[in-house]
């Protein structure tokens, strides 16, 4: 008989994971917060990747969701690989 290696269902510890969301499209940013949040994660969002790297030297954030293409400044990689 197979068994997962971890059961989520009788550890909620996951659920208290910061996640920070990057990207320039207001819409997105709304629509991933709103989401993310009816599954009672802590959402910060940034609408670009210079405002991401100031939340980040605040914050304690446990997952980064970015947008790749960004119209200005950084785009999504140059922002993760800092």
């Amino acid at each position: 008989m197979n068994q997962p290696l971890y059961n989520m269902e009788k550890n909620e510890e996951w659920r208290k994971a910061k996640i920070l969301i990057v990207d320039d499209e207001v819409r997105v940013l709304n629509q991933l917060e709103q989401d993310l949040s009816l599954e009672e994660f802590s959402v910060i969002k940034a609408s670009s990747a210079e405002e991401g790297l100031k939340i980040l030297e605040q914050e304690i954030i446990h997952v980064i969701i970015s947008d790749q293409k960004m119209p200005t400044g950084m785009d999504g990689t140059e922002f993760l690989a800092k």
